[in-house]
């Protein structure tokens, strides 16, 4: 919530604080809530620009939770491919970002199956929004129509902010 009202540090403070009583009460330190910590602390990275240390925190959650549930596919696992491949999409390496973002797809799908979920959908978003920036509009277009139509299942209002957004990222594709 705090990272939500721009309260970075108190929010920080905040996640610090947690991750050493969740290290001290886990004896394995490979447990899903401390990995859970270390993706917030990435997100509060993250929204304050600092990409370097977003990445440490979301690649050290990943190692967790690739540790507790293997090499499957897990809703947390595919998180974590997306918050890599967001951060890579805010550093402007867009080819490493849709490694990611396809890797975290690709879970979703085998995760969710054929529920057309809303994870499926921003993961859509964020694959057209990083092939637009690499000028491939066609590409970028046909994933953000695969978002609007799940957002539009999902949400049942066309009215929906997240339905609103994905229409404005579809006018503003060339």
């Amino acid at each position: 919530m705090l990272r939500l009202q721009g309260e970075y540090e108190l929010a920080l403070e905040n996640h610090k604080k947690w991750l050493a009583i969740e290290e001290a009460v886990y004896a394995n330190k490979n447990h899903p809530s401390i990995a859970g910590t270390y993706q917030s602390i990435g997100l509060l990275h993250k929204s304050q620009g600092q990409y370097k240390q977003a990445l440490e925190n979301f690649e050290k959650s990943l190692g967790m939770y690739l540790a507790v549930y293997g090499y499957v596919d897990h809703p947390s696992i595919a998180n974590s491919y997306h918050n890599i491949g967001s951060a890579d999409k805010s550093q402007e390496k867009y080819h490493q970002a849709l490694r990611n973002y396809d890797k975290c797809l690709t879970m979703y799908q085998a995760v969710y199956g054929n529920v057309q979920h809303p994870d499926i959908a921003t993961c859509y978003e964020n694959i057209g929004g990083a092939k637009e920036a690499l000028g491939r509009y066609l590409e970028a277009r046909e994933y953000y129509e695969r978002c609007l139509d799940i957002r539009m299942a999902a949400y049942s209002s066309p009215n929906h902010p997240y339905t609103e957004e994905t229409r404005r990222l579809l006018d503003g594709v060339q």
